[in-house]
């Protein structure tokens, strides 16, 4: 072998999809597996449309989910952790702008023992008022800690101008709104979305047959009063695209820019990540480059698209130096500039597309990592050819497209800014 000669590249063309096989329960619940073979261990996603977006009143989407594994069925929350920890078991809550639920992950021989548990969880909690005032003074806390950092307050900052201050998308959360938390809301909320007609479950890892038929059996019947309505909350964006708020000797300012945009349900979405991805993506990208390697503004800046089932939004990230802040989003406007009005060399783009496939296919590797890339397009009720139209697009966009998506989608003029720190 001669080491003088660089070995040849073959590019990354085709992702292999995996297979989603799809299964009902008795009570219509639908059951989506991923299979592997390997190790025992096997990861299960119970998820509800119970999300932010529903709740009547701030807080009370997380506090349920939150004190629903705090004691349930015969067992106390310490008994719960301690049964877990016994089966080798981990058990995580999740809720976020639109769902909520629960993730295990268990070794095989004692999946049924664990979804035992996870059962009680969903259907038989306790609301113990004592775990509410625990749970609520350390949720509290770590309020008063975490809004002392600006990349929070900018990210509140950022939303609130986005979305409007009437809705679960854009709402600002004030502290003196813990303490109108009730234990009859949540039993109420609980009551109302935690439904088998609400309820979807992912599994994933060393999935047989059996493990399908405990899965009916545990959750196969009705549970649940599902109200079925959707909250008429409007999104309302602001008029100001700039905020600021100032927090005295800080040594580093959080910059957000952002807009509404759309979600995973568009055409253009696998599109616009490629945009997104040349832009501030990944590593290589434009604004790592300028703000971070050419101008030392920052260790460091990204972009990224979020989707949520109402909207969506696209915003750039960066905690940058106090004294070069106003220079930085100067810098971050001229790289959205470049991207609308310049058409990207085919270099350039190359390696963005190979990035791209080369982390559709890590992504897609393992059953694990699968279940969690695949969520999001379940939760969408997309399925798994949204990955087949994604390699298309990745492969298939033109330099041309690029111009005319950023002009469509990313224009500076259409940004909102949250700055908080120093100015």
């Amino acid at each position: 072998m001669d080491r003088n000669i660089q070995p040849i590249y073959n590019p990354l063309t085709e992702v292999k999809i995996p297979e989603i096989q799809e299964y009902t329960l008795r009570n219509g619940v639908k059951v989506y597996a991923v299979k592997a073979t390997g190790a025992e261990v096997i990861r299960v996603d119970v998820s509800f449309g119970a999300g932010n977006w529903y709740q009547p009143t701030p807080l009370i989407a997380a506090m349920t989910n939150a004190l629903m594994r705090e004691g349930a069925g015969k067992q106390s929350a310490h008994e719960i952790a301690e049964s877990i920890d016994y089966y080798g078991s981990h058990l995580q809550v999740h809720c976020d702008k639109d769902n909520a639920g629960f993730i295990a992950y268990t070794l095989s021989k004692y999946f049924e023992n664990t979804l035992s548990i996870l059962n009680d969880i969903v259907r038989e909690p306790r609301f113990d008022s004592n775990e509410l005032d625990v749970l609520v003074m350390k949720s509290r806390q770590n309020y008063r800690i975490e809004n002392q950092k600006v990349s929070v307050i900018s990210r509140r900052i950022l939303m609130e101008s986005m979305f409007g201050a009437d809705n679960p998308y854009g709402e600002p959360l004030a502290e003196e709104q813990y303490d109108s938390v009730s234990m009859d809301e949540i039993k109420t909320y609980f009551n109302n979305y935690y439904s088998n007609k609400n309820c979807s479950i992912l599994i994933s890892g060393f999935v047989t047959d059996e493990h399908i038929k405990l899965i009916d059996k545990y959750f196969g019947d009705d549970f649940g009063n599902y109200i079925n309505s959707e909250p008429d909350y409007i999104l309302k964006p602001s008029d100001t695209k700039f905020n600021y708020s100032e927090k005295a000797g800080a040594v580093q300012s959080s910059v957000r820019l952002g807009k509404p945009s759309i979600n995973l349900t568009s055409a253009d979405y696998p599109k616009l990540q490629v945009v997104n991805t040349l832009l501030g993506g990944y590593f290589g990208s434009r604004l790592m480059k300028n703000i971070r390697e050419d101008k030392g503004y920052t260790y460091g800046i990204g972009s990224v698209m979020v989707s949520m089932k109402q909207s969506g939004f696209f915003t750039i990230i960066s905690e940058v130096g106090a004294d070069v802040c106003k220079s930085a989003i100067e810098e971050i406007n001229k790289e959205i500039d470049i991207l609308c009005n310049t058409l990207v060399d085919e270099k350039e783009l190359t390696l963005v597309k190979s990035y791209m496939m080369g982390d559709l296919a890590r992504n897609l590797d393992g059953a694990f990592n699968i279940a969690e890339t695949v969520k999001s397009v379940i939760d969408f009720g997309i399925g798994a050819d949204f990955f087949r139209y994604q390699q298309e697009c990745i492969m298939n966009i033109s330099a041309q497209e690029i111009r005319d998506l950023a002009q469509k989608y990313l224009s500076k003029e259409s940004m909102y800014t949250a700055v908080a720190g120093r100015y």
